[in-house]
C-alpha cells in the first residue's frame, strides 16, 4: 500500500481529516448560531440532551444497535446503557471511544446528525465485541488496527452515501479504500504506531484477515 504522490513525496496524511472536521466545525458553528446569546453551559446541556434523545431513541428503535447489544450479551458482557454509554463534552476531533473500565463514550459536541452518532456508536460497540471476544490489546498497534479495521468497516460509517458527503467520489473499491483510508488516520495518531511506516506495516500486515472478519454479522452493514 503506497501512500506517496507521483513526484515521490509523501501527501499530507491528514487532508482527508482535515476537510472532515472542517465541515463538521461548520456545522458546530451553525448550531452555535441558532442559540446566539447562549452561554457556553446553556450549549453544552443543549448538546447534551440531544445526545441523550438520539442514544435512547437509536437503542429503543435502531435493529443494529439492538443487533450488538444482544451479541454482546451472548458473549457475556452485557451492557448496561445507562452506565456504559455515555455523552460527555469532548475537545479533541474523534466523535467517540471505547474503553473496557468506563464503556462507550459519545461525544456530544461533535455530532452532526442522528445518523453519525448511530456510525459511532456501532463503531464503538464493534469494539467493546472485540475485548470481549479476544481480549484486544490496544497498545499493540496491530491488534489496534485490526479493531479499526473492523469497525469501520462493519458500522456503515462507509457507506457510499457518507463518503459522497465527505467529498470521496470514487466508484471502484470505494469502500476498501475508506476503511483503509478511516483506520491509517487512526493509527497515525496513536503512541503505539509511532515510527516510519509502522502504522502503513500494521495495516498491510492485517489487512486481508481482520477486513474479512464480519462476525457478529454475516456481511457488512
Amino acid at each position: 500500500m503506497s501512500d506517496s504522490t507521483k513526484d515521490g513525496s509523501k501527501p499530507p496524511l491528514m487532508d482527508k481529516e482535515k476537510e472532515e472536521k472542517k465541515l463538521l466545525d461548520n456545522w458546530t458553528n451553525s448550531f452555535k448560531s441558532l442559540f446566539s446569546g447562549a452561554t457556553d453551559e446553556e450549549i453544552a446541556l443543549k448538546e447534551h440532551k440531544r445526545c441523550e434523545k438520539w442514544k435512547k431513541s437509536l437503542i429503543k428503535n435502531n435493529s443494529l444497535i439492538e443487533f450488538m447489544l444482544e451479541n454482546l450479551k451472548k458473549s457475556g458482557c452485557e451492557f448496561d446503557v445507562e452506565k456504559h454509554f455515555k455523552c460527555v463534552p469532548c475537545d479533541f476531533k474523534r466523535s467517540g471511544g471505547f474503553s473496557p473500565e468506563l464503556g462507550i463514550i459519545l461525544c456530544q459536541n461533535r455530532f452532526s446528525s442522528k445518523r453519525h452518532l448511530q456510525d459511532t456508536l456501532t463503531h464503538e460497540m464493534i469494539h467493546a465485541f472485540d475485548q470481549c471476544t479476544t481480549k484486544v490489546n490496544f497498545n499493540n498497534c496491530e491488534q489496534h488496527a485490526c479493531a479499526e479495521i473492523r469497525a469501520i468497516n462493519l458500522s456503515g460509517e462507509c457507506k457510499f452515501l457518507t463518503e459522497v458527503k465527505r467529498g470521496n467520489f470514487g466508484f471502484a473499491s470505494h469502500h476498501q479504500k475508506c476503511v483503509k483510508r478511516r483506520a491509517l488516520i487512526t493509527l497515525k495518531d496513536l503512541d503505539c504506531c509511532k515510527g516510519e511506516n509502522v502504522a502503513e506495516d500494521a495495516l498491510l500486515h492485517v489487512w486481508k484477515s481482520c477486513f474479512n472478519d464480519k462476525a457478529p454479522f454475516d456481511e457488512i452493514y
